[in-house]
């Protein structure tokens, strides 16, 4: 029997994929936060100073776990859901879905970088490297969502909706 919530959707997962950021990045924005730190407290003395800057950096610390990271998506039967940290979600009703394949992609040059992304013809949640599932939404709007499994994703969107495979191109993926 298939798990349901509160408003009697089915909450059994079909795909889940949790990515982290890089570390790299990770290190740069508690470095740069501290530093910012730092710098505010400059007038402070030398304790009030280290104080503020551990201040700074475990806020942010928090604040990234809290909203940025990490990437989780998980696939139910009847929606596919993105969620950055604990508090930042996005739901995608697979009713909506007419085309889903994966694909690689240009995070720089296509979207800006990683990250939540909003273009004119539709959006991108990234977190790390260049392979996606591209979604075209039956009003025509695109969403990629990054995915370090994405034949996999893409292939059980397409079987849990019956969507078509990348347009002109049935179901080839990457």
């Amino acid at each position: 029997m298939a798990d349901h919530d509160a408003a009697g959707s089915d909450r059994r997962v079909i795909f889940e994929e949790v990515q982290d950021a890089p570390w790299p990045f990770t290190l740069l924005g508690l470095g740069g936060t501290a530093l910012g730190g730092v710098a505010a407290a400059r007038a402070l003395t030398l304790a009030a100073r280290l104080g503020v800057a551990g201040a700074v950096a475990t806020a942010a610390g928090v604040a990234l776990n809290q909203f940025l990271i990490p990437l989780r998506t998980t696939l139910y039967a009847d929606e596919l859901e993105v969620l950055f940290g604990k508090r930042t979600r996005f739901r995608i009703p697979l009713r909506n879905v007419e085309h889903a394949w994966a694909r690689i992609y240009s995070p720089l040059w296509e979207y800006g970088g990683w990250g939540i992304r909003e273009r004119v013809d539709g959006k991108a949640f990234t977190i790390r490297g260049n392979e996606g599932v591209q979604l075209v939404m039956r009003s025509g709007q695109r969403v990629l969502v990054g995915s370090e499994n994405a034949e996999e994703l893409a292939r059980q969107i397409r079987e849990t909706t019956s969507c078509m495979g990348e347009p002109g191109r049935g179901e080839r993926g990457i």
